[in-house]
């Protein structure tokens, strides 16, 4: 193994591990290499919600996880309160697609309905995997939930 090169993380007995190795490009610039080994497992009941949160979101955590890294060796680092912002931003965009669900499944669908529930759907995708600042993609969700309350308001 080459020191400061390599970070190997394991967890327990068979259960997989991580390693991470930065090779440099340049004299500013670095390769940064993931290898994930993971095993699910059924049979633990006190596992099974953390395997399936980690099964839908750990993507989105290993992405920041790797840029963190990178950044960090490059001297580039984010400032905690844009992280924050950031997961808070995945978080709220989730919940309102959930609400938008709900709301479909208890009130009579219409058109104006379905179609605001689509546009949660579409801010949820958006706001997770599109390469967009954290100020564009909270004004996309603000746009959903206005929509969504027109969509949903009781008419008199």
């Amino acid at each position: 193994m080459v020191r400061k090169i390599l970070l190997i993380w394991s967890g327990y007995d068979d259960g997989g591990g991580f390693t991470w190795a930065l090779y440099p490009v340049d004299e500013k610039h670095t390769r940064l290499v993931s290898r994930i080994r993971w095993s699910h497992t059924w049979r633990k009941p006190r596992q099974l919600a953390l395997d399936l949160l980690t099964e839908f979101t750990d993507h989105l955590a290993i992405r920041k996880i790797l840029q963190g890294v990178k950044g960090r060796v490059e001297g580039r680092i984010e400032p905690m309160a844009r992280t924050n912002t950031e997961f808070g931003m995945y978080f709220a965009a989730f919940w309102i697609f959930v609400g938008a669900l709900v709301l479909i499944l208890l009130r009579p669908l219409t058109w104006r309905r379905w179609l605001a529930g689509l546009a949660a759907g579409a801010g949820w995708l958006i706001t997770w995997y599109a390469p967009i600042s954290t100020r564009i993609g909270a004004l996309l969700e603000i746009l959903v939930l206005w929509r969504l309350g027109g969509a949903f308001r009781k008419r008199a």
